[in-house]
């Protein structure tokens, strides 16, 4: 899946928070193999955005561990 974006703009934490509501779309449908690659993308958005320490990142930290474990 490729999301566009406008060229020479900045990542943003709405396209991170696109990405994770896909990432749950998946992970609800127990594709966790489709699930922790789009989890992982928006973890990076959300870094590239300077919102390494935000409470959505930690989120998804927790979604991509608990999907690590399980597979």
């Amino acid at each position: 899946m490729v999301i566009a974006q406008p060229p020479g703009s900045k990542p943003t934490a709405a396209l991170a928070a696109v990405m994770e509501r896909q990432g749950d779309l998946y992970d609800n449908q127990k594709l966790s193999k489709v699930a922790v690659p789009l989890y992982k993308s928006a973890l990076m958005i959300l870094e590239a955005a300077g919102k390494k320490d935000s409470k959505a990142s930690e989120n998804l930290k927790k979604k991509i561990s608990k999907l690590d474990e399980a597979g």
